[in-house]
């Protein structure tokens, strides 16, 4: 907190209960918010994204270990967050080659994409990450069992790649 106003929100383990409902109505009035972590807080949907996710400045966001959001939610996300950089989706368990491709596509500026453990992420995602991610620098695919070791050679075509935690060592 600042006299600029809040510029981000780090919601502790004890978060966890937090409902959709409770969600839009507290974070909905945080205009200017750069960073939210959400990580773990289970009862969230794709409702939260569909009706209060505008935040034009939001830079960061993690999602990990959020079990309910789906393709849908993650294109209103992006749809509503067009400045995102860092985006965590570390052990979403739901999160699809589709929510990928959704992501690559309206975040220009993604910098970080941690996927870790994202269990139906598949070489399509890889594909969508090589066609639209020109200023990745970080790319956290570990645990992703569904990516051939072929797929991941092709991250070679990022450039701006600078840090692969990959399903094989040392790809790049």
């Amino acid at each position: 907190v600042s006299d600029a106003g809040i510029t981000g929100v780090n919601l502790e383990e004890k978060a966890f209960a937090i409902w959709d409902i409770e969600l839009c109505f507290s974070i909905a009035d945080l205009v200017g918010l750069r960073s939210l972590k959400l990580s773990g807080c289970y009862k969230i949907t794709d409702y939260s994204f569909e009706r209060c996710f505008n935040f034009k400045e939001l830079k960061e966001i993690s999602l990990a270990r959020l079990l309910q959001i789906t393709d849908s939610g993650i294109e209103r996300l992006a749809l509503g967050c067009p400045s995102l950089e860092i985006v965590d989706f570390s052990e979403c368990r739901t999160i699809s080659d589709r929510c990928i491709e959704i992501i690559t596509k309206c975040e220009p500026r993604l910098t970080t994409l941690k996927l870790q453990n994202c269990s139906l992420i598949t070489d399509k995602a890889i594909k969508y990450i090589v066609e639209n991610c020109r200023v990745l620098r970080v790319l956290n695919i570990r645990g992703c069992i569904k990516i051939s070791s072929y797929a991941e050679s092709k991250l070679s075509a990022v450039k701006s790649l600078r840090h692969l935690h990959g399903t094989t060592p040392e790809v790049i």
